[in-house]
């Protein structure tokens, strides 16, 4: 029997870790640290307190989760501070992260990006077990298109290089032994370690515990939905969303469509289209891929990673509208300059067999032909059961 640490900073890495514990680890001892950034977290750890999955469950506030977006420089100070104490104690640090007087002896430790808090905990179970064997697990489309989605910037490197002749720091990527996702081959880029497909999600004890956890509850309104917006994070990105909405709504009624509003985003954000709001936006969107049949309903967003994962991990079959080319005069640029997604979409027709189900218009004009095409307006006009 191994004993597993898993270190959770969102809904999808929980719900992975859940999948992993009750399909593959359930006969070994498995601890979760749950970080205070995640949405609803205290809510979260009670109820995970409740099932009794886990051994142990963390609840973990720390100043190294703080991010630019949310912080000005004066307001970062304490990260910088943390960062510095994690580095030079890693054991003292994680011990009062978790509130404990010991590191419990772990053999696995699963996680996604290597960020410094994540270095840290590693660090502080390394001086417990030199032979601690590390996991990545998915967390959307990022995980398909680099290794890592934020590079570690220059200063970082520098001082964790100091810092392993110094202080003995240990590089957490030397340990890697493997990755879970839900479709290995649409990983392209090299590896040195192994990538493992994780297991479905058909397993009716899975689903059950699930929606406790999440207190999930059916929305009887969403399934007389034809369209699906999935709405995005920050107020630029919101404001472009009101503008394919307005789109939209002006060849497509509006009764036919709910508006999925990111977890992060205020619903609100859209209460001047007329449109419906989902009433469990802030519900997981897994939950909704395990729950619902959206084969016969339109996905439509600029680029969301819910949209994303309802095919690869669910093999979702319904049609998907991207948005993130589209432009026109209220729309002066692409809605995302990079190419990365351009790559991850190529790379995903090429490798799977639901070629005329993805679409990525690149103009205003070129969206109303989407919407107006023959099966698309059969579908549209179906009525839903």
């Amino acid at each position: 029997m191994s004993k597993l640490l898993f270190c959770i900073d969102s809904y999808y890495q929980l719900i992975i870790s859940i999948n992993l514990k009750i399909n593959i680890y359930i006969n070994d001892e498995v601890d979760l640290v749950l970080f205070k950034t995640m949405q609803n977290a205290e809510k979260i750890y009670k109820n995970l307190l409740k099932c009794g999955l886990f051994r142990k469950v963390y609840l973990a506030e720390t100043n190294l989760n703080m991010t630019k977006t949310n912080s000005n420089l004066i307001q970062r100070f304490p990260k910088y501070f943390d960062y510095l104490y994690s580095m030079f104690s890693p054991v003292n640090y994680t011990k009062k992260l978790f509130n404990i007087e010991r590191i419990d002896f772990y053999n696995e430790l699963f996680f996604y990006g290597y960020r410094p808090l994540i270095q840290c905990i590693f660090n502080a179970c390394y001086r417990v077990n030199k032979n601690i064997k590390c996991y990545r697990m998915d967390d959307g489309m990022g995980s398909y298109i680099k290794e890592w989605n934020l590079p570690k910037p220059i200063l970082r490197l520098i001082l964790e290089k100091a810092m392993l002749y110094t202080v003995g720091f240990e590089n957490i990527e030397k340990h890697i032994v493997g990755f879970y996702v839900p479709d290995p081959k649409l990983i392209k880029y090299n590896l040195t370690y192994e990538l493992i497909k994780l297991p479905d999600y058909s397993n009716p004890i899975l689903k059950e515990t699930l929606n406790k956890l999440f207190e999930f509850e059916y929305d009887a309104k969403l399934c007389k939905k034809s369209i699906i917006y999935f709405g995005m994070y920050g107020k630029q990105e919101v404001q472009k969303d009101i503008v394919f909405l307005n789109e939209i709504s002006s060849y497509i009624q509006k009764e036919q469509i709910a508006i999925k509003v990111h977890p992060r985003e205020n619903k609100n954000s859209y209460m001047q289209l007329n449109i419906d709001v989902m009433d469990k936006s802030s519900s997981p969107w897994e939950l909704f891929m395990i729950n619902y049949n959206f084969n016969n309903v339109l996905f439509v967003s600029q680029m969301s990673s819910a949209v994303l994962s309802s095919r690869i991990v669910f093999n979702r079959k319904g049609k998907d509208v991207y948005l993130y080319k589209c432009k026109n005069p209220t729309l002066n640029k692409t809605t995302y300059l990079y190419d990365d997604v351009d790559v991850f979409l190529k790379n995903y027709k090429d490798n799977c067999d639901d070629l005329e189900c993805i679409f990525a218009p690149t103009s205003f004009a070129e969206l109303k032909k989407i919407f107006s095409s023959a099966d698309i307006k059969e579908k549209l006009c179906q009525e839903k059961k």
